[in-house]
């Protein structure tokens, strides 16, 4: 289900949890995932990593991360965080650590297992990249009128938003390094969040800039990190506004501004190309303008034909927009300089 299904994330039920009278063998006590899918209504059961609508604060869309195995939670939003169920559970029912641990050890509930070690636990790369995403989100904060970023946006890029996104969020001091991973330098930076069509955060992009508000000197100074698990970012975007049943979609972040700007319509980017071709849309999108990259080699029309070839098999309207001049993308249209 997509992150829009108030009834996929965050909708609560009663706890229901076994009988502490019955016999368990320590293999058959009710894990992490079993005390989360007792609070929430559904959880996909495939994944370890899900994100929920926050219990802890009024949240319309998922914005708390849940780790399965772990118990492990954060919150984008409200910045409520904990390492295990009773972290959580105190803080949902106002316990004291020792109330909840004992609460929870009444209904059955190991709660002295700990996460598996590395080398046993494929699935703990992923927990830890998601959370260095976090930690260097949490580095970051929202753009205000006149700050480096809004000036990048407004003033160089000649996007006129009267306010950025909170989707996208300045960095004061990020490293940049180069292929070899040598450190070359130190800028600010603009985040944004790459989340799959779940909503779960995968992935940041990372717009590197100079004082002046242009881009920073650097060899590449858009660049990707490394995503939590190979092929996580398929079918994601950077969502930079709530969709509607009319929106767009666009590959770069500038552009989706520019087309954001000049329409009013929610506009999502996919980062590149390839992203264009895989993202997917919730379902209540039903119709799209695809604001085609206008570049020399083709692959950006290219691109745009095989999305617009596969919501129209998904029965919705589609609309290409293809901005005139070779190299040419809707932010030079819209915008200003690169």
């Amino acid at each position: 289900m997509l992150n829009n299904d108030s009834t996929a994330y965050g909708a609560q039920e009663t706890m229901t949890v076994p009988n502490s009278e019955t016999s368990q063998s320590p293999a058959s006590f009710p894990t992490a995932g079993d005390y989360y899918r007792s609070v929430f209504a559904w959880l996909s059961p495939s994944r370890e990593n899900v994100s929920v609508k926050c219990v802890f604060h009024d949240d319309h869309s998922p914005s708390l991360s849940l780790n399965l195995t772990t118990g492990a939670f954060n919150c984008f939003a409200c910045k409520a965080k904990g390492r295990d169920i009773v972290s959580f559970h105190a803080k949902r029912n106002h316990l004291s650590h020792s109330k909840a641990s004992a609460e929870l050890k009444e209904n059955g509930f190991d709660i002295t297992r700990r996460p598996a070690s590395r080398s046993v636990n494929p699935e703990y790369a992923e927990w830890e990249q998601r959370y260095k995403l976090i930690l260097l989100n949490e580095e970051a904060y929202c753009s205000a009128v006149g700050d480096l970023l809004h000036r990048y946006i407004t003033e160089t890029r000649g996007i006129p938003l009267a306010v950025i996104p909170e989707t996208l969020r300045l960095h004061p001091n990020l490293h940049y390094t180069d292929q070899s991973g040598r450190i070359v330098g130190i800028f600010p930076a603009m985040l944004a969040f790459v989340t799959d069509p779940y909503g779960i955060y995968c992935a940041i992009h990372r717009t590197y800039l100079a004082e002046d508000a242009t881009k920073a000197p650097v060899p590449s100074p858009k660049k990707l990190t490394r995503a939590t698990f190979p092929g996580a970012t398929k079918g994601g975007a950077i969502r930079l506004f709530d969709p509607r049943p009319k929106m767009a979609v666009a590959e770069g972040i500038e552009t989706a501004l520019a087309v954001h700007a000049a329409t009013g319509l929610p506009v999502w980017s996919t980062v590149s190309a390839g992203g264009m071709e895989s993202v997917l849309l919730p379902k209540e999108v039903r119709e799209v303008i695809i604001c085609v990259d206008n570049d020399e080699s083709g692959r950006g029309l290219h691109s745009a034909n095989i999305l617009a070839g596969r919501l129209m098999r998904e029965k919705r309207n589609v609309q290409l927009a293809v901005p005139r001049g070779q190299n040419a993308d809707w932010a030079d249209v819209f915008g200003g300089q690169k």
